[in-house]
């Protein structure tokens, strides 16, 4: 094999360990997310209040009661995480397409180029 062709292919294989570390940042990511947003709503979905001898329920979203003046910011910080996250759900879709067409017979042979050098 020429010097031109294994450069060609140690290209390709570095840029696929890239995706696939891009792939793996934006699982983490997504997960870490996903965590702290279920935190949160279960600890908002606490916060409650139930109106005596009805069905209903209140929710002090402007942390006017004592003891609500973290529920202002904690909606903001969830907006923030949500959209976030929404934004990630594509671009793991993306690169997990990308990564399903690159050929695995290109990782092998790049792995055994480096082995052999």
């Amino acid at each position: 094999m020429e010097y031109e062709q294994i450069l060609a292919i140690l290209d390709k294989w570095i840029a696929t360990y890239e995706q696939e570390f891009d792939y793996l940042w934006v699982q983490d990511r997504m997960k870490v997310l996903d965590k702290s947003i279920k935190d949160r709503r279960a600890r908002l979905d606490k916060t409650f209040i139930k109106i005596p001898f009805t069905e209903k329920r209140l929710f002090d979203d402007i942390g006017m009661l004592p003891g609500h003046k973290w529920i202002p910011t904690a909606l903001m910080e969830d907006a923030k995480e949500v959209t976030e996250y929404n934004e990630l759900e594509p671009l793991a879709r993306q690169i997990d397409q990308a990564l399903a067409t690159i050929p695995f017979t290109d990782r092998q042979e790049a792995k055994r180029l480096i082995e052999e050098y």
